[in-house]
């Protein structure tokens, strides 16, 4: 079989299913197991694409995000540091 492989990363169509699900799932326990099976791929391959797509992992760009929504939340006044 043949097998396309993508020089620059993730396609972008698959690189915005996967950040639209980290979005919308960002208050949840995200699995890698769920975002590769969201954009159809392997664990492995789904990580090294990512990673050469947004220059992060999957992991750190999810800590990454959550530390910009709770900032953006101290700063509206919505939440308090302990919550």
């Amino acid at each position: 079989p043949h097998i396309l492989i993508y020089k620059d990363g993730l396609p972008k169509y698959k690189l915005r299913q996967a950040l639209e699900y980290i979005n919308t799932h960002l208050n949840e326990d995200i699995k890698l197991a769920d975002l590769a099976g969201v954009v159809g791929m392997s664990q492995f391959y789904f990580v090294r694409l990512f990673k050469h797509s947004m220059g992060v992992t999957p992991y750190h760009y999810v800590i990454q995000q959550r530390v910009e929504l709770a900032k953006q939340l101290l700063k509206q006044g919505k939440v308090t540091i302990t919550d």
